[in-house]
């Protein structure tokens, strides 16, 4: 039941099933439980990224010859691939079978 743009309250799941299942991709082997071969491979990579990009800022910040603007920008870039990885990451974690268990509370 929704009383306006905040004020939504969901009153079982056969709401977001039916959300859920508007693209029929909603079926008993989709959302079966665990982490497939290729989501690990994502999160090993996820987790590359975010340790190079941990590097890189680490260096920046320890090395006072890379304090300059140029380096400043390539920083925030690297502050952004961070950010984006560990997002990334959250994602590939929170979705699957658990998708249908995120409702608000």
């Amino acid at each position: 039941v929704c009383t306006g743009l905040l004020g939504c309250t969901f009153t079982s799941d056969a709401v977001l099933a039916l959300h859920y299942n508007y693209t029929g991709k909603l079926h008993a082997g989709r959302y079966r439980g665990g982490l497939r071969p290729e989501t690990l491979l994502f999160l090993l990579v996820c987790g590359f990224i975010v340790v190079e990009n941990l590097v890189v800022l680490v260096t920046i910040w320890r090395t006072k010859k890379l304090h300059s603007p140029m380096f400043y920008l390539l920083g925030n870039l690297t502050l952004s691939d961070l950010l984006a990885g560990v997002a990334y990451t959250a994602n590939i974690v929170l979705s699957g079978a658990n998708t249908l268990r995120l409702t608000p509370a």
